[in-house]
């Protein structure tokens, strides 16, 4: 599908080099992770690091859950049920954008070790490297990430594709983060 949207893309006549870096069919399954890491990333930024927003209640993530979730509810089922910003258990949901990053980030990107034990599917078919488990999402639901990259494209989170970035980008943040001495040691700010 990521390979079709491209090639109606560059039928539609003069493009610019940005929107075209923006193709998620140019992309392979090491950038489409680190993009989703960036995200959840940018989301996170915004919690404060002893009194933790829920995600919802974040600039960035009220951003994304004013955004139409990418239909992954299906693909959901055969995960283990996630867990809360308190680490306890909550049903499956994916009522807007912010549900579909939040799955796509803890259960396919960032804790698939853990998960591959507990997934329910057949384990041959999801598989253990990011390009078989990316594979295995797409073939779920084939237009998911070019869903999210044109809903983050639109929000402006980002100067550049993430083709351009680099794996270590989302790490950039942390460099403008300092440890406070004294008082509130080992709070990170911003």
């Amino acid at each position: 599908m990521e390979l079709r949207e491209l090639a109606r893309f560059l039928m539609q006549g003069t493009v610019s080099y940005d929107d075209l870096l923006w193709q998620p069919g140019l992309w392979n399954a090491n950038t489409k992770m680190e993009f989703i890491r960036e995200i959840h990333f940018m989301v996170d930024m915004d919690r404060d690091a002893n009194n933790k927003l829920p995600y919802a209640q974040t600039k960035k993530g009220c951003q994304l859950a004013k955004k139409k979730s990418l239909g992954l509810f299906d693909l959901m089922q055969e995960f283990t049920k996630p867990k809360d910003e308190n680490n306890i258990p909550r049903e499956r949901k994916e009522d807007h954008l912010l549900d579909s990053v939040l799955f796509l980030r803890n259960k396919i990107v960032a804790h698939y070790d853990d998960e591959y034990k507990a997934f329910s599917g057949q384990k041959e078919k999801i598989g253990t490297t990011k390009a078989q488990i990316e594979r295995y999402v797409q073939h779920s639901k084939g237009d998911y990430m070019i869903k999210l990259a044109r809903a983050i494209k639109e929000l402006g989170w980002f100067d550049s594709s993430p083709l351009l970035r680099g794996k270590t980008h989302y790490m950039e943040g942390f460099y403008n983060l300092r440890i406070s001495d004294g008082k509130g040691k080992g709070k990170a700010k911003r």
